[in-house]
Formats: C-alpha cells, structure tokens, sequence
C-alpha cells in the first residue's frame, strides 16, 4: 500500500516538474516575440519619420519668417507638407521661397490668410498657401498669374513663365473668353454639404459670379448656420483674395438663393 502511495506521489510530483519545465520554456519565448514585434513597429515608425525628414530636406527653404502663423511648433509639419505638394507637382525643385506678400484681416481670428512659396524651377512657379486660421490648417494650390514687381517681395523675376493671368483668358480668336470652369468650394468639415445641395449651389452661385464679372472659382467655406428645416445661410471667402477683401454671404430661404460680396 505504501510502495503505491510512494509511486502516485512521485508521479504528481513529475508531473508539476513537466508543467513548470513547460511554463519556464514558453513564457521567455512570448516576451521575446513581444519585445520583436515592439522593435518592429517602432522600426517601422522610425522609418517613415526618416522619409519624410528626407523629403523635407531635400529643399532649400528660405524666409519662412515672412509666413508669420508658422512658428516652432508647426514649422516641421508645414515643411513636411510644402514637400510633399512639391514633389507631386513640380520637378526640378531646390529652393521654396516664400515671399513677403501675403493678404489676411489681421484683426480677425477666423478667416483664410494667404501667402506665396516661389520655386526655383524653369516657370519660378508660384504656390498659393491658404491658412484657416480657426482649424490651424495649411493647404496648398498653383497660382497661376504673375506677381508685378515680385522681387520687392524677395521673389524672382517671372519673365520665364508663359502662364497668362487668369483673370482674363481668351482663346485662339482672342474674342470670346475661355470657360473658367465651375465654382471649387472647399468644405473642409463637410458644414455645407450637410445643409446645402451642392450641386444646385454651385449652378446658382456659377450664375451670379457671371454676373458680377467675378472669373475667380475657387472658395473656403468660412461658416455655415442653419436657419431652418432645409434654410440656411453661409459665407464663402476666395482663395484668391479681392482686392477690396470682399467675401459672398448666401442666403437659401424657402427655396431661394440670394449672393452678396460683404
């Protein structure tokens, strides 16, 4: 009875030595394959931190004093964007300059102030910066006409750019002016397409830019408030600032559009 005690003890006893074999093998193995996968993704991590410094770096960028809503907190972020923009629509780019030209209301915390990078490239092209001043957001597009007297801004000269100021555009007769295309509003929190159908909005506010002789296209919505069931009324400022600073209030009641410049 006691030689049979004796062999049951012993094996439970090799059974939990099997156990804690198993448990002390295993257990090193998972922290380990945890510590890789940790390496892994900070290399990861490291790596697309690493390309994007390199694109940053591989332009030249001077007077980003003259842009004065960059500061030390987003100067990385914005460079990191002005490159990225570069390298998909232009080559042959070292430098991005930007110029000490710039149209904003500086009294007002909200709004769009724009300002202009120039790039070494064959054209000495033009980008025209937009900044929300509200949401803090950078975006950027071609600018198209030719700054006059640009190196008072700190620019070159543009007598290599054959792009005709968009202003006006004719075609091969030179008499009946091109179709500058439909009304681009930037929405940037989807505001007005939840209130607004933006393709009636767009046909209509088409109707009244041709009506008031305005060729500029391209808007920010700068706000939106509902007024009603399907009312609303908004205010869309330019990309491309008036000369007088104007912004369009709309107006939409009971199935109604009215435009203003305010």
């Amino acid at each position: 009875m006691k030689k049979k005690i004796v062999i049951f003890l012993l094996a439970v006893f090799l059974v939990f030595a099997l156990l804690v074999s198993a448990l002390c093998f295993f257990a090193p193995q998972k922290n380990q394959n945890s510590r890789e996968n940790t390496t892994e993704e900070q290399k990861t991590e490291d790596a697309a931190e690493q390309t994007e410094k390199e694109k940053r770096e591989q332009y030249h960028f001077t007077n980003l004093e003259y842009i004065y809503y960059i500061n030390s907190e987003n100067e990385t972020d914005f460079e990191e964007q002005a490159a990225e923009y570069v390298e998909k629509n232009y080559k042959n780019v070292q430098w991005i300059n930007a110029l000490a030209k710039f149209d904003d209301d500086v009294s007002s915390n909200t709004g769009t102030a724009t300002f202009y990078l120039q790039l070494d490239d064959e054209d000495h092209s033009i980008v025209l910066v937009s900044y929300d001043k509200k949401k803090k957001i950078f975006s950027f597009s071609p600018y198209k006409k030719q700054i006059k007297n640009i190196e008072i801004y700190g620019g070159m000269s543009q007598e290599k750019n054959t792009m005709q100021d968009d202003e006006e555009e004719y075609n091969e007769i030179g008499i009946e002016p091109i179709n500058l295309g439909e009304p681009n509003i930037v929405d940037q929190d989807d505001s007005l397409g939840a209130v607004a159908d933006e393709k009636e909005l767009s046909q209509e506010l088409l109707k009244f830019l041709e009506k008031e002789g305005e060729e500029r296209r391209n808007f920010y919505a700068v706000s939106v408030e509902s007024t009603g069931e399907k009312d609303y009324k908004a205010v869309l400022d330019f990309s491309t600032k008036r000369s007088d600073g104007k912004n369009i209030s709309i107006t939409f009641e009971n199935g109604i559009y009215t435009f203003a410049f305010k």
